[in-house]
């Protein structure tokens, strides 16, 4: 069961707890397998395991931004090849086709972020300082 992030505490998840957690098929997508680390309204954060040679659509996606991290292996997104270590960020609309580029499939850290008209008010300190 993913957990249910509350805005207002932080949420820790142990790394027994999500080895725990099982793997879901990806409909549609043989050797695709998806596990689902923590759920806020429309932000979800998701652990996505490729075999070789596996691969999804990428259909492109309105009102949410992809943030990929490829935390094992060699992944195809679109015409970018990438390996573990790469970040990748998918904006709202582009399609995005996802294929495990490497002999060894591969494992990723996919955030799904709703994306809202309003402009960001708040965003990372570079500072300590209050």
């Amino acid at each position: 069961m993913p957990i249910q992030a509350d805005k207002h505490e932080v949420t820790t998840t142990r790394s027994e707890q999500i080895r725990r957690r099982p793997w879901t098929s990806v409909a549609g997508c043989p050797g695709v397998y998806v596990k689902e680390l923590s759920r806020r309204h429309d932000l979800v954060d998701v652990l996505l395991r490729f075999e070789p040679g596996a691969s999804t659509p990428g259909r492109p996606h309105m009102g949410i931004e992809q943030h990929i991290w490829v935390l094992e292996g060699e992944v195809s997104v679109g015409s970018h090849r990438l390996s573990d270590g790469a970040y990748i960020v998918v904006p709202p609309g582009a399609a995005h086709p996802i294929a495990a580029a490497g002999a060894k499939g591969c494992l990723l850290l996919q955030s799904h972020i709703p994306v809202t008209a309003a402009p960001l008010t708040e965003v990372v300190s570079t500072s300590c300082q209050q």
